[in-house]
């Protein structure tokens, strides 16, 4: 996979460039901020899906408060609503993200999964619980594991809390400390490599 992230002035990102290369499918992403230069939309085109996947966002004074996409079908409606939860002090405590289904012929609603991300008092994703509506047999919960702000693995259970998997993660850094390559190692054993070309201003 390819991925090229280009951003402005303000050190934002304006647009993302996706191509995987084994079956040469491309993703597109447009971002777009308001007037306090925060985040405002996404624009996600598909090379394999004729409609974009647009993603507004929502804040309550200066917090972002709820993202929502939504894809309209001929037949369906898909909507994917995250909304976020801050501690007093402002820190984010967690999100919960639900998918649902509408038919838009007789107007029923599917709630076919809900997860909840925890944060840290730093803002750093502790743990993600996703719950399927239909099928409890695809439960999941995944825990993070750091070393400082760089994650260095996580361990995935299942519904049972039986654990399913464990990921190990091994940086190289250039000399401005962030990683350019990443080694990903799945229950003990080298899996893949991620590797990044940084240009700096």
């Amino acid at each position: 996979m390819v991925r090229n992230k280009l951003y402005n002035n303000n050190d934002q990102i304006i647009s993302l460039n996706q191509k995987t290369l084994y079956d040469n499918e491309k993703m597109e992403v447009d971002y777009s901020y308001n007037e306090l230069n925060k985040l405002k939309k996404e624009v996600v085109k598909m090379s394999t899906d004729s409609l974009p996947f647009i993603v507004n966002y929502v804040y309550k004074d200066t917090l972002l408060y709820q993202s929502k996409a939504i894809v309209y079908y001929p037949n369906e409606k898909f909507e994917q609503i995250e909304t976020h939860y801050y501690r007093k002090n402002n820190s984010k405590d967690k999100a919960i993200s639900t998918q649902i289904f509408i038919d838009l012929k007789s107007s029923d609603t599917i709630r076919n999964s809900i997860s909840t991300t925890y944060f840290n008092k730093n803002e750093i994703v502790t743990k993600i619980e996703t719950v399927h509506k239909t099928d409890s047999k695809r439960d999941r919960k995944i825990v993070y594991e750091y070393d400082c702000q760089n994650p260095i693995g996580l361990k995935e259970f299942n519904g049972n809390d039986s654990l399913i998997s464990s990921l190990k993660y091994k940086y190289d850094l250039d000399k401005f400390a962030n990683w350019v390559s990443k080694r990903i190692y799945e229950n003990e054993k080298l899996d893949r490599i991620i590797t990044r070309e940084i240009r700096y201003k």
